[in-house]
């Protein structure tokens, strides 16, 4: 009994209502701003909020009960929320970032229901700003500048009232409080500016994996074709008592119709000005999805569009895209190179990678690549909100050594890239200033 009385005296219950208002309201826009960066779970993260809000209030009027039956149901709870989180992270083991955050947010909602002290209300604020920072990794929008300034106005009002509830004062006048709020929130922003542009930007990602979408069905009979949103219907005609295939494509705004076996060159429209791939780099750079070599003065073709090889990935889910394993050790040296690739509209089967890509991160047990054209393709199409990632060893180019190079294996490099030198005839006037040209250019190549 003497144990208990004394338990209950020690415990030091914050009264201060609006510090607790404060820190709900910045739980709830950290935990908003998560939809910036879900899938599908936005009715779940709203109902989180509504609970959260909830849980505040209960707590606040049994701040200075026991709630031993609460804090029975939050442990069982908290049992539940685990295996789901165990259950996200065994779907996509290569970027827990998204199953963490739904693991504090889903925590935070449980905690929200035993407030009693100002420890555990601060605990509270430290769980948004740890689910603001994941935000910030994971959105690509810009619309996240307004949630991380709604987070800095009421974080900062928070830990203001934090301070005058420390020192038990209760009875402060709004006008009082104003001229020392607003003054802390502006020189605050101010340093945070100042901070945020001379700190040093690290150029490489530092992570041992790279950000990867869960698994995605596999397509058994998948052949190596060209995927995408571009409506083509296919007839059979006869002309002169042969069966010939007719291709016609109705035009689709959000689909490039030059993703496919064939690009007609009088095909016309208007394509859309939605934002379908964002790409995270550590340095701009060129990428491929595909190529064609055979051009008819109409229509550019691929002479072997199916001629593909299947690579599958390793335990890892990492396909390595280069076939011999050791790097060629020619005469350029080669740097890293790490992108991160973010489909934000519905695109084809093409998987974009850069020349000298190494290893794909693909969340697909094989993809297909076309060694002639040096395009790789997934078994399904790209859907919104999928993300794969790739890393490249590309070369630092010296073209002085390069022209020795190709001087040195001219007629093998010929050989190697006949399918790229074939092109309609042209006049004998064309080609001798293609020759004229093609000199000049070496020499101011040379000359600098």
């Amino acid at each position: 009994m003497i144990n208990k009385i004394l338990y209950k005296n020690t415990i030091k219950y914050d009264d201060l209502l609006i510090f607790r208002l404060l820190v709900s309201i910045t739980v709830s826009i950290a935990i908003l701003s998560t939809l910036l960066v879900a899938d599908d779970n936005h009715l779940s993260i709203i109902i989180a909020v509504f609970l959260s809000l909830f849980g505040s209030f209960v707590s606040y009027k049994r701040r200075k009960k026991n709630n031993w039956q609460i804090k029975v149901l939050i442990s069982l709870s908290m049992l539940i929320v685990f295996a789901d989180f165990l259950r996200n992270v065994l779907q996509n083991p290569y970027d827990a970032r998204l199953p963490l955050a739904n693991l504090l947010i889903w925590l935070q909602v449980l905690h929200s229901f035993d407030l009693p002290r100002r420890k555990d209300i601060n605990y509270s604020l430290l769980v948004s700003l740890i689910l603001i920072s994941v935000t910030a990794t994971i959105s690509r929008d810009v619309s996240f500048i307004l949630f991380l300034l709604l987070f800095f106005i009421f974080s900062v009002s928070s830990l203001f009232y934090n301070n005058i509830s420390q020192n038990n004062v209760y009875n402060l006048k709004i006008r009082t409080t104003n001229k020392v709020l607003i003054p802390t929130i502006l020189y605050t922003f101010v340093f945070s500016v100042f901070v945020y542009l001379f700190i040093p930007r690290v150029k490489l990602f530092n992570i041992n994996t790279l950000p990867m979408s869960i698994k995605l069905p596999e397509i058994p009979n998948f052949s190596g074709e060209i995927k995408s949103k571009t409506n083509k219907e296919v007839k059979e005609e006869i002309v002169n008592g042969k069966k010939v295939l007719s291709i016609k494509r109705n035009f689709n705004p959000t689909a490039y119709y030059g993703f496919s076996t064939e690009l007609d060159l009088n095909f016309r429209g208007k394509l859309s000005d939605e934002i379908v791939m964002k790409v995270r780099t550590t340095e701009p750079h060129y990428l491929r999805g595909m190529a064609f070599d055979l051009y008819d003065g109409k229509t550019w073709k691929m002479s072997k569009p199916f001629d593909t090889k299947k690579l599958w990935s390793n335990n890892r889910q990492i396909i390595s895209l280069r076939e011999n394993k050791n790097v060629i050790k020619d005469l350029n040296q080669r740097h890293e190179l790490m992108q991160t690739f973010y489909i934000e509209q519905e695109q084809s089967n093409l998987v974009f990678t850069v020349p000298d890509a190494e290893e794909l991160y693909f969340p697909s047990n094989y993809v297909l690549k076309d060694p002639r054209y040096g395009s790789v393709r997934s078994p399904v199409e790209l859907n919104k909100g999928l993300t794969y990632s790739l890393i490249s060893l590309v070369p630092e180019y010296d073209i002085k050594k390069i022209l020795i190079g190709i001087k040195a294996n001219y007629d093998e490099d010929i050989k190697l890239s006949d399918n790229y030198l074939q092109i309609p005839e042209v006049s004998e006037r064309l080609k001798r200033n293609h020759k004229r040209n093609s000199k000049r250019l070496q020499n101011q190549i040379m000359k600098r």
